[in-house]
């Protein structure tokens, strides 16, 4: 025997689309054991089966080793052979495996009928909460009302986001002509410090006032100079004889 020899019990896949009621029925109840059990039946009962079949074949492995060991043929040829020995243990397997899938299959009736089966009365203490809930007309409109916010509400939350990273765009802006700024700023404290001058404050302030002071000695000039002239261009008044 080889292990490709060993075949398990599989699922039965679950039909797709709406092929009748009762298949739909059978399979949402089938999630509700699942629900209840934690595990589905079917899938319950098929481990069963590949567990019995897989204690079988690593079984009868064994054996058809200790037969062949046994009974090897000697020189003589009295013994069987190991062909005849792997022939007799696959006809045990295959009958053995035949009476292992009729008996599981009488346990998974009456597990299914018997044992791992809600009720149709049965509700499960996670669903009770909805056992006595009905919906009127003003329930579904209060939903659809509430659903209205919360869609309002995600679409202002969209604004906002998109509101905030246009902001946060326009501060990387300000902030890199903030950063061009501190760094003229830093280069001319640097000149100051290499000239001698050791507070560029001081030096701003001193600068300043010489140069109001400067502006105040122009204004000064220009308006002593606009009176000559407009002392020269006045007409002298001249006196008649009486």
């Amino acid at each position: 025997m080889t292990d490709s020899e060993l075949s398990g019990r599989e699922e039965p896949s679950k039909a797709e689309g709406s092929q009748n009621e009762a298949v739909n029925i059978c399979t949402t109840w089938s999630e509700y054991e699942a629900q209840c059990f934690g595990f589905t039946p079917q899938s319950f009962v098929n481990g069963i089966y590949n567990a019995l079949i897989e204690y079988l074949h690593d079984g009868l492995v064994t054996a058809e080793k200790w037969l062949i060991q046994e009974f090897r043929v000697g020189k003589d040829g009295s013994k069987t052979s190991e062909e005849n020995v792997r022939k007799g243990t696959q006809k045990i397997y295959s009958r053995l495996k035949d009476d292992i899938g009729k008996a599981v299959d009488k346990l998974e009736g009456y597990l299914l009928s018997n044992v791992l089966h809600v009720p149709s009365h049965v509700l499960l203490p996670e669903d009770k909460i909805h056992r006595n809930e009905t919906f009127t007309g003003e329930d579904i409109e209060r939903v659809d009302r509430e659903l209205e916010e919360l869609r309002m509400k995600i679409r202002n939350v969209k604004y906002m986001n998109a509101w905030m990273l246009q902001s946060m765009k326009d501060m990387e802006k300000v902030q890199g002509k903030l950063d061009s700024l501190i760094s003229l700023l830093d280069d001319i404290e640097k000149v100051h410090k290499e000239t001698g001058i050791s507070d560029l404050k001081e030096a701003l302030v001193f600068n300043i006032s010489k140069m109001k002071q400067l502006q105040d000695n122009v204004h000064t000039i220009m308006s002593h100079r606009l009176y000559n002239e407009d002392k020269k261009q006045t007409p002298k008044k001249i006196k008649l004889a009486k």
